[in-house]
């Protein structure tokens, strides 16, 4: 199975934070702050992000993706 195919999307408004401990996360649209700096589409995230823009991430639980890069 492919990861995406694992993943959920979301929107997100400009401002709205998401909580993407235990997560593995993508931007996909849009720019995101976490505590390291801005994130842009292709960026990755497992921690807080807040919206800057109105965004789309997608993501999945973190034991999938780890589970799905070990088999690649």
């Amino acid at each position: 199975m492919r990861l995406a195919e694992r993943m959920q999307r979301r929107e997100l408004a400009a401002g709205e934070a998401l909580d993407g401990d235990g997560r593995f996360g993508v931007v996909l649209a849009g720019m995101l702050r976490a505590e390291g700096g801005l994130l842009r589409p292709g960026d990755s995230f497992s921690a807080r992000v807040t919206a800057m823009t109105p965004a789309t991430v997608a993501s999945c639980e973190r034991a999938v993706y780890d589970e799905l890069r070990e088999r690649a």
